[in-house]
Order: structure tokens, then sequence, then C-alpha cells
């Protein structure tokens, strides 16, 4: 009798071992999929917040940025950009010219940047506009100015309402308009805590 219950005590622990021992491999692999599972949620929160902190700015598109546009060739000069240059096709003119208090164009308007490269003994007072960008997609004038010496050359930045002469009585050196759009109006920045930027606050 004694032996019987010795073989079925060998013959329960033959069976119950092996029993014993998936369970535990699946407890292994659950627990080792919980662990991977929150290490990729971590790493998934982590990439979006590095996005997050990495993606652009975006301003108002409701705003309305400074634009200048160009005065026609008259004989003398060639064409230049200028507050009453064409086209009008302003969204917000002041007096019929553009707006360098409130922004004359929507900030949802694609355009050129103007640009302008300051004179040296190698180079001339210059202007020129860089890649047609949404306004509302421009981050600041450092952002104006990247964008500016990256199409064009480290000297070039994006130009102010100050840096473009409004008329042929102006004294000082006169630019010259390099590779430029003349077709359309283009962005310039306005300085001097007047908000007629698209990345100013409302």
């Amino acid at each position: 009798m004694s032996r019987i219950v010795v073989l079925v005590g060998v013959l329960l622990v033959m069976l119950l071992v092996p029993l014993y021992l998936a369970k535990e491999r699946k407890t292994q692999a659950r627990d080792k999929a919980r662990v991977t599972d929150a290490a990729e949620r971590a790493i998934d929160a982590q990439a979006q917040r590095l996005s997050a902190a990495s993606a652009p700015t975006l301003n108002n598109p409701d705003r309305h940025g400074l634009s200048f546009g160009w005065a026609p060739a008259d004989g003398t000069l060639a064409a230049r950009p200028s507050c009453q240059g064409l086209p009008k096709d302003m969204a917000n003119p002041h007096r019929g010219d553009c707006n360098p208090y409130q922004g004359d164009m929507s900030c949802r308007t694609v355009l050129p940047l103007l640009c302008t490269r300051d004179a040296s003994d190698r180079e001339p007072l210059a202007l020129a506009t860089a890649a047609a960008v949404a306004g509302f997609m421009l981050t600041g004038r450092a952002d104006g100015d990247a964008r500016c010496a990256g199409e064009l050359g480290p000297s070039w930045r994006m130009a102010t309402f100050r840096d473009v002469p409004f008329g042929p009585d102006v004294g000082g050196p006169r630019p010259e308009v390099v590779a430029a759009d003349t077709r359309q109006r283009a962005w310039v920045a306005m300085t001097g805590g007047q908000r007629a930027n698209c990345w100013d606050p409302r």
C-alpha cells in the first residue's frame, strides 16, 4: 500500500512540476511584457515632449503683418520696394498704403521675405527676396533673418521698415535690388514697438 502511495505521489509531482514551471514562465513573460510596455510608453511620452518643444510656435493667423509692394521703374531707377508700391491688394491698408501700425496683409497670406544686405568694403547695399512663407509661420525677427541668411548668404537679414528708402529724393546710398520677385508684395519687419508683425502679440 505504501508503495502505491509513493508512486501516486511521484506521479503527482511529475504532473504538477511542469504545470508550475509553465505557469511561472507565463507570469515572467507577462511581467516582462508589462515592463517593456511601460518603457515604450515612457519613450513615446518623452519623444512627444521633445517634439512639442522643438516644434515652431505658430502665431495667430488672423493678425496682419507689414508688407511692401514695388514702385515701378521710372527710367533712372529699377523697381524698388515701397510702402506705396504695387500690387495694392492689402487686407488692412493705412490711407491706401502699407500699415506700419497694425500690419496690412493677412498673416495667412504667403509672401516672399524682403531681405537686405548692408554695405561693406566688398559689397554694396542690396535688397532681394527670399522664399515665400505664410506670415503666421514666422516665429520672430530672428526667424526672418535666418531664412534670408540661409537662402541668400550669411550677410543677409530680413529688411525692416527703416531699411528701405521711400522715394527718389531720399538722401544716402540707394540699395541695389537683386534677385527680387516684384510680382507680389513682400513681408517686412517692423521695429520700434509698433505691433505690425505677424509674430507680435495681439
